[in-house]
């Protein structure tokens, strides 16, 4: 096709692509020259070994050098260590870097690794993985497609492990891409295939987007998007890096990247019905800068020329593609220099074979992991070679797939049994595959000293499962090891295997390390990156809920910041925080009004739980008063959900409220007055919300809202007081003598509200009558009224009502704003919002904040918006 020429380089720059081949192909000289694509993925299949590979990489410079490229051609290569490996040493995973405990030795391993593949001409990896492994089906017994790619179940250790690996690659200059945004740690995998479907919006909650935030300020250069499909939150099968919510508001605005934005294998997936061109151009519609398009030669040159084609036809803007290459450009300068691409690399004089072995191998020895030894048959098996071998010690092996060609499958653990014959010299080792054991397997079993399992991804491979507890009955009496060689869940939770060791990949280095660990040379200190395995590291393995205090009162002097660590913990939106103060000014109430609980975790006292109680005196219709008791917000850190703590300290919150209230009261889920939240917030996870349903409570279908109105951009407007003047209303601030008249009339119209009476009756406490604006019609009789009030002034409300804070300091609000039955239709209610704005504006005010309403569409007649959206939920505690 006629393509202008700096068009065609410009939409070059923005593929990855791969090839099939060991040397240059006329395929990847044809998309270097006359495509101009500016980067190339390497894999396994286009590497022989570390000379072979230097000097390819070499070879696709100067192709691209020749032809005229401005930069050189960023060599991308997904290496993560472990089960997926590209350098000469052979450097662990991301879960065995993890289970160092050691962010200096991931630091060390990573900038090892990043120096050993530079030296071949790589200068971007696809790494690290941060996805965190929130299913156990995911990080279990190998039915995911994470596993142990991924540093463990803990945002937490996940974020402060990738941010690690990040600073250690950049210290050998080798740009970064994490991945898979926004997170495969809940795709069940094992439907297997590339249509990979996230099973809830779970991922997008927090927990699992925190990476990427820690990440982003490591200064990662890229981010890649997954290819797998998000329905419940982008409300279509197409892949996530076609989504704008994704890419634009998620990635974008709400975690502020700016860097390069990359997609998964766009080959993958659902092309096949909807065609590769067409992703491609949602895929950068949706604010994708590169798109990796794997070996497909024609796919490849499809992709491009779609891209091109859409720009002529002005589906992409011209603007929107310089965008994209000016970031992936920024890298090229940051990490490339044509002198060092093209340079002839000799990697025998280098020295690179085996230099960096050393750290690959103390971060091997840091992650060996004894989950237990209730038996004591390490000991046992170390004792052994005190004596003269006599009995062999027999190691028992699955058929597995190996790491590394050409060998074949039953010599895969034959490293293994070399390394433990240093130690001990009588050494047999019987492969089994899915029939099980014969006769001479179980002849050997039962005439050995001791007994090795292996096991790898039982979960996969369920026979493993039934063979392992079979050898424990041909043992008898003498040791067996059992080993997990892949995940850590792999008998995990299953204390009748009494001795468990785990390490992650089965590559030489670590069959090597765990036979000097299993005998003595090196103490195995791993800690697995699994939120109930750590906690009882050593021990048997219960759930995290053992690990929590009973339920405490809340400290005002001791709890305050904790609180605030955990508040971040659970709302991580900027707009949802709150500073130790202001949480202090909701919460310090007098007693029984005012009770709130912590829960802590007993090995660390930290603060794991956190319940807000109230009680607000509510005066019914009758004129008679009683006590509506509120929650104002449940907080359960993120690692520590589904372990009774929540329903520990709702139970304790309503044993408190019943005791002090009447024999029969309303319970609120949220607060009114003072307001932490009001309700449910309707962005919140909907499992979260049906934990609330399953306690009793109903959560209404209707929505109430928190309005916002700038008033620095909304022009004044005074319309809807004109229409109210014509009807005989007029409005002022109210005066000291019209101040028993507007109590009269809040009680009269408003008592069954909660809060709006005590609203009204503190004004005169403050000498802040004037904060009430009200309605007066010709008869001198009160039809209306609202408060307003200014966040640097002195009414009591500032204190129930915090959140204006996080807009800036010069927010006012209006609260408790009501009219008579008979003018709730007419213009008297807007007359009133525009009178009450007004009033904020003579303050010299730039934001106005309208808390609690049902009627956004009313409020949106004069200039407001919604700012948030909850549901209300109650329930009667008798």
């Amino acid at each position: 096709m006629d393509v202008e020429d700096d068009l065609l380089s410009y939409v070059g720059e923005m593929l990855v692509v791969g090839f099939s081949g060991t040397t240059v192909t006329p395929e990847i000289t044809e998309l270097i020259e006359q495509y101009h694509v500016g980067s190339v993925l390497l894999s396994k299949k286009n590497i022989i070994d570390a000379q072979q590979a230097a000097t390819l990489i070499r070879d696709l410079q100067c192709i691209a050098r020749d032809s005229g490229h401005e930069h050189p051609l960023m060599i991308a290569v997904d290496h993560e260590g472990g089960f997926l490996n590209f350098t000469e040493t052979q450097y662990p995973g991301a879960m065995s870097l993890a289970a160092t405990s050691s962010p200096q030795v991931a630091r060390d391993a990573s900038s090892g690794a990043a120096m050993e593949l530079r030296a071949l001409g790589v200068n971007w990896i696809l790494g690290p993985v941060l996805d965190v492994n929130s299913d156990q089906r995911n990080g279990g017994s190998g039915g995911g497609i994470i596993g142990s790619r991924s540093f463990g179940d803990s945002a937490e250790i996940v974020g402060e492990f990738g941010a690690a690996c990040i600073q250690g690659y950049h210290n050998s200059e080798m740009a970064t891409c994490v991945k898979h945004f926004p997170g495969y740690g809940s795709v069940d995998g094992a439907a297997g295939g590339d249509h990979r479907t996230l099973c809830t919006s779970s991922d997008l909650r927090p927990p699992s987007i925190d990476p990427y935030r820690q990440a982003i300020l490591a200064g990662v250069d890229s981010v890649m998007v997954a290819g797998g499909t998000y329905p419940a939150v982008t409300g279509n099968d197409l892949p996530a890096f076609t989504s704008p919510r994704l890419i634009r508001n998620l990635l974008r605005e709400d975690l502020g990247f700016t860097g390069l934005i990359l997609c998964e294998c766009i080959e993958q997936g659902p092309i096949a019905f909807t065609g590769l061109g067409n992703i491609a151009i949602r895929a950068i519609s949706a604010g994708c800068d590169a798109l990796i398009v794997c070996c497909n030669f024609e796919k490849q040159k499809e992709g491009i020329e779609a891209i091109v084609e859409a720009v002529a036809e002005g589906v992409l803007r011209v603007e929107r593609v310089r965008e994209s290459v000016r970031r992936m450009r920024g890298i090229k300068e940051r990490f490339t220099i044509w002198e060092d691409a093209v340079r002839e690399v000799d990697i025998g004089r280098m020295g690179l074979r085996g230099g960096y072995g050393v750290l690959a191998r103390r971060a091997y020895e840091g992650s060996v992991t004894v989950v237990r030894d209730q038996g004591g048959a390490l000991q046992r098996l170390k004792q052994l070679v005190s004596g003269v071998p006599i009995v062999p010690i027999t190691i028992v092996s699955p058929i597995v797939i190996p790491l590394s060609s050409p060998r074949s499958y039953s010599e895969d653990f034959r490293t293994f049994g070399k390394a433990v014959s240093r130690y001990y010299s009588k050494v047999r080792h019987i492969p089994y595959n899915a029939h099980g054991l014969g006769q001479a397997h179980e002849t050997l079993i039962q005439g050995s000293a001791a007994t090795i399992v292996l096991v790898s991804n039982i979960e996969r491979n369920p026979c493993q499962s039934m063979i392992t507890k079979y050898i424990r009955l041909l043992a008898g009496d003498k040791p067996v090891v059992v080993v997990s060689v892949a995940t850590p869940y792999d008998f995990a939770f299953d204390t009748s295997i009494c001795t468990l060791v785990c390490i992650y990949d089965y590559s030489h280095m670590a069959q090597e390390v765990l036979a000097d660990a299993l005998f003595g040379k090196v103490v195995p200190k791993g800690v697995i990156p699994i939120t109930a395995l750590r906690n009882n590291h050593g021990g048997q393995v219960t759930s995290p809920r053992s690990q929590s205090s009973p339920v405490e009162d809340w400290s005002k002097n001791d709890d305050t910041v904790t609180l605030v660590e955990l508040w971040k913990e659970c709302f991580r939106s900027p707009g949802m925080q709150m500073d130790a103060p202001t949480l202090l000014s909701i919460l310090d109430r007098p007693a029984p009004l005012a009770r709130h609980f912590v829960v802590r975790n007993s090995a660390t006292r930290t603060m794991t739980g956190f319940i807000a109680t109230f009680l607000t005196n509510v005066r019914q219709a009758d004129g008679a008063s009683c006590l509506m008791g509120s929650i104002g917000v449940i907080l359960v850190h993120p690692e520590h959900r589904n372990s009774g703590i929540g329903s520990a300290l709702l139970q304790h919150a309503v044993i408190h409220l019943r005791a002090n209230a009447d024999k029969r009261f309303g319970l609120q889920f949220g607060s009114t007055f003072p307001r932490l939240l009001p309700g449910i917030p309707c962005d919140l996870d909907i499992r979260d919300q049906d934990w609330v349903r399953r306690r009793g409570w109903n959560i209404e279908e209707d929505e109430i809202h928190d309005m916002h109105m700038s008033l620095d951009t909304c022009s004044p407007s005074t319309d809807y007081i004109k229409q109210a003047g014509d009807a005989g209303v007029i409005y002022q601030t109210c005066r000291a003598k019209q101040y028993a008249q507007l109590t009269e009339f809040v009680r009269r119209e408003f008592s069954h509200l909660p809060g709006w009476v005590h609203a009204y009756e503190t004004l005169a406490l403050t000498d802040d009558i004037t904060d009430a604006v009200i309605g007066v019609d010709l008869n001198g009789d009160i039809v209306c009224s609202v408060i307003v009030y200014s966040m640097l002034g002195s009414n009591l409300l500032v204190s129930d009502l915090r959140w204006p804070m996080s807009m800036n300091e010069r927010v006012g609000g209006m609260t408790c704003l009501g009219t008579t039955k008979e003018h709730q239709a007419s213009a008297v209610g807007l007359g009133l919002v525009q009178a009450a704005v007004g009033e904020l504006r003579k303050r010299d005010l730039t934001n106005c904040y309208v808390d609690w309403t049902r009627c956004p569409r009313w409020f949106g007649k004069v200039g407001f918006t919604i700012w948030r959206t909850y549901r209300e939920a109650w329930t009667i505690v008798e």
